[in-house]
Formats: C-alpha cells, sequence, structure tokens
C-alpha cells in the first residue's frame, strides 16, 4: 500500500500587539501614548507589518534653562523656558528579509508632531515650531560571510512645518 502524503501550506500565525503608557511630568502634567502594531510572516525569511503609534516628549532641561552663553564672533545660545511639550503621532509600513546570510529592509513612515522642539533658525535658542511632518524611508541591508558582516543603510526624508508649508 502507497501512503500519500499531502504539504499543507504552514500557516504562521499573525503577530500583533497593544501597548499603553502613561507619563506623568511634574511641570507638564500626565500624558498617556501607545503604539498598535501587526506583523505577518507570511514565508520563512519574509515579514511584513504595520504599526501606529502616540508619543510625548517633555523639554530636556538644558532646552528650558540652559544659561546665556556667548560664545564670541556673535554666536550666543539659551534656554527657552517657554517651549511646550512635544506631542505626535507616528504610522510605519515596513518588510523585511532575514535569511542565513543576508537581511534587507525597507521601511515608510510618517511622523504628525505638535510643538516639534527645534533650534531656531538663528541657532541661538529653542523653539516649538506649531505642526510638522516628516515622511520618509529606510532601506537597508546585510551581507554576512565568515567573520565578516557589511551592513548599509539609507533615510530619505521629506520634514515640512505644516504650518508655514517649508
Amino acid at each position: 500500500r502507497r501512503m500519500r502524503r499531502r504539504r499543507r501550506a504552514r500557516r504562521v500565525p499573525a503577530g500583533r500587539g497593544l501597548r499603553r503608557r502613561h507619563d506623568d511630568d511634574s511641570q507638564f502634567g500626565g500624558h498617556g501614548t501607545g503604539k498598535l502594531a501587526w506583523g505577518w510572516r507570511f514565508a520563512p525569511q519574509w515579514r511584513v507589518s504595520a504599526s501606529a503609534g502616540t508619543a510625548f516628549k517633555a523639554p530636556s532641561f538644558n532646552d528650558l534653562y540652559f544659561p546665556f552663553t556667548d560664545f564670541g564672533g556673535g554666536a550666543s545660545f539659551s534656554g527657552n523656558p517657554e517651549l511646550k511639550p512635544e506631542r505626535s503621532r507616528s504610522a510605519e509600513l515596513a518588510a523585511r528579509y532575514d535569511g542565513a546570510s543576508a537581511q534587507a529592509g525597507l521601511v515608510l513612515f510618517e511622523n504628525r508632531i505638535t510643538d516639534l522642539i527645534a533650534v531656531d533658525p538663528s541657532f541661538s535658542t529653542v523653539i516649538n515650531v506649531n505642526r510638522a511632518r516628516i515622511r520618509g524611508a529606510t532601506l537597508d541591508g546585510s551581507v554576512r560571510e565568515g567573520i565578516w558582516r557589511l551592513r548599509a543603510e539609507w533615510t530619505l526624508q521629506d520634514p515640512e512645518d505644516a504650518g508655514s508649508g517649508a
């Protein structure tokens, strides 16, 4: 009697995650943030994923209170105690290949930031940019041969001050 074996497509369940966090800042109050992510390994070496999240970043002590410093030649810098904390929303789509000796990945991203903390155009203090949008892509890859590993990464970004369009 002859046995027949049928190979069934191996189903790998999708991965998913939900994270929540609450930061309580003594100066800027409480802020909740989180991330929702999903990933699917559709072949042994291939995975696709998507994620969306929110973030909160309080200004650092130096951002707020760095003492006025004159560096000479007309260059000076000081903190800005009027800064507000950053709040942002982000989204990513990614594809990843993980082979035995080679890895590669592509990530497409978009971040929308309210009150982005940035150095002002005169480089003399830090300011809040009311609304900023950063879109981009990161491509990375690596190859392993014996004890050697070659790795490269390239990121293309399109930042924009959403308030002024610049």
